[in-house]
């Protein structure tokens, strides 16, 4: 695998990973790893969860630094889920 890109094929399914139903999720892994030339990366699941959770973080930071209270309450709804959706999860 190229230096870099597992880190890229996370990024690449961050807000899947937050965002999807696990069916659809499932779904799009086995394309994916069905589509890869590489072998298939056994962290690339938790990878893009965490990537996805940074991200959502980020949404938050930047309707705090512009002052958008839109971005900031889907944000903070984004989290909110995420944190229902994790409870009682273990990695």
């Amino acid at each position: 695998m190229v230096r870099g890109a597992g880190r890229r094929s996370a990024d690449d399914l961050a807000w899947l990973a937050v965002g999807a139903a696990q069916p659809a999720l499932d779904a799009v892994y086995s394309s994916y790893a069905a589509a890869r030339r590489e072998l298939v990366d056994k962290d690339l699941r938790r990878r893009a969860q965490l990537a996805g959770e940074l991200a959502v973080a980020r949404w938050l930071l930047h309707g705090v630094t512009s002052d958008d209270s839109a971005v900031v309450d889907d944000a903070v709804q984004m989290l909110t889920d995420l944190d229902a959706a994790v409870a009682g999860a273990t990695w």
